[in-house]
């Protein structure tokens, strides 16, 4: 062999073996462990994390839009039920925020009715208010037998007199009893302000003095009355058996809470006084117990004359009387408010407690 051959073939020998033992050093160092995919792992899950908590957060959020639209839409048709249109002015309710008042943290009727007094700032001697529930005998009595001036609460029990004289066949609901000027009195009502009849029938003079109070209607049944206005005080004390009263009964109409709701209950439970009860939820205009509260649920009698301002009702659920409230007041400020609002609150207690439960 050329000794210039040999020498090129051990060159590119060398040359081959230098090449290979740097391709075994790269693929060794390719093998090896390294820092960095730790590092990136980390970033990963990092990464991973962040988009699970976000995900998490949109469905958490998601949920809890969903949730609160179904408790607005709950909230809403409880509120609906509780407010029910046929039953409650909604609108007035609304207008005046009286939807914001919770009737639930009062455990007893009892306690309502003594916070509204508390809350309206009245002295003892210038209220009278009684509640009694139909559906569990629970009565209860604010300063109940205090006498105040009745003013048109007082009509309830002359109707009532001639409801019984009708019953026991002296008269009937037709007959005509003869007017006198001397009647005449200034007021509401459709005879009142008529021009004047010889004679008016008992069930329009029943119908006038309830519905509108009329007070020529009233004073025509009182004076047709056996002993006018002393036959009608003792007829009352008859009906209801109750003569615990002060020396004045008999100089005024007077009457207490506890006196009107002894008659109110009469009339609630004895189908004789229907006819009553009628006319007692077509009173108008509404007023004081009735301002939020429609009159044919909440069969009711309002008076007032100068500083008394009074009420008397009958509550009725599907027909059925459920209970009696009434309440007198005398020279008490915002006596209006305190009474709409005792009206509306022990309605609103009532039904949480007896109707919706």
């Amino acid at each position: 062999m050329n000794p210039k051959h040999k020498k090129n073939l051990i060159g590119l020998g060398v040359a081959f073996l230098f090449a290979l033992l740097l391709y075994i050093i790269y693929i060794n160092r390719n093998n090896q462990p390294s820092n960095h995919p730790t590092a990136v792992i980390t970033e990963t899950v990092e990464i991973t994390t962040t988009e699970s908590i976000d995900t998490s957060n949109s469905n958490q959020q998601r949920q809890s839009v969903e949730t609160s639209e179904e408790s607005t839409t709950v909230a809403s048709d409880s509120a609906a039920v509780r407010f029910d249109p046929n039953i409650y002015r909604t609108d007035l309710i609304q207008e005046y925020g009286k939807d914001q008042f919770d009737v639930s943290e009062y455990d007893t009727v009892d306690e309502l009715i003594e916070q509204l007094v508390t809350d309206y700032q009245v002295d003892f001697n210038q209220v009278s208010i009684s509640f009694y529930n139909l559906k569990d005998d629970h009565y209860y009595g604010y300063n109940d037998n205090n006498f105040i001036v009745a003013a048109s609460t007082a009509k309830i029990p002359v109707v009532m007199a001639f409801i019984d004289l009708i019953n026991q066949g002296q008269y009937d609901y037709e007959t005509e009893l003869l007017y006198n000027d001397y009647f005449n009195y200034e007021g509401g009502g459709n005879i009142a302000n008529s021009p004047a009849q010889a004679s008016y029938s008992i069930a329009d003079l029943m119908a006038e003095a309830i519905r509108h109070s009329d007070n020529t209607a009233w004073y025509t049944l009182v004076f047709n009355y056996p002993n006018n206005f002393g036959g009608v005080a003792n007829y009352i004390l008859q009906k209801t058996g109750n003569y615990n009263i002060p020396e004045y009964f008999y100089m005024d109409n007077y009457g207490s809470a506890y006196l009107y709701f002894q008659l109110l209950y009469i009339v609630a439970t004895q189908p004789e006084y229907d006819y009553l009860v009628q006319l007692m939820r077509e009173t108008d205009p509404p007023q004081l117990f009735t301002s939020f509260i429609h009159t044919d649920v909440l069969a009711n009698k309002y008076g007032r004359v100068d500083g008394e301002i009074n009420d008397v009702a009958i509550y009725y659920e599907n027909d059925q009387p459920q209970y009696i409230l009434t309440a007198f007041t005398t020279n008490v400020p915002g006596a209006d408010h305190l009474l709409e609002d005792l009206s509306l609150y022990v309605n609103l207690w009532y039904r949480d407690h007896y109707i919706l439960n």
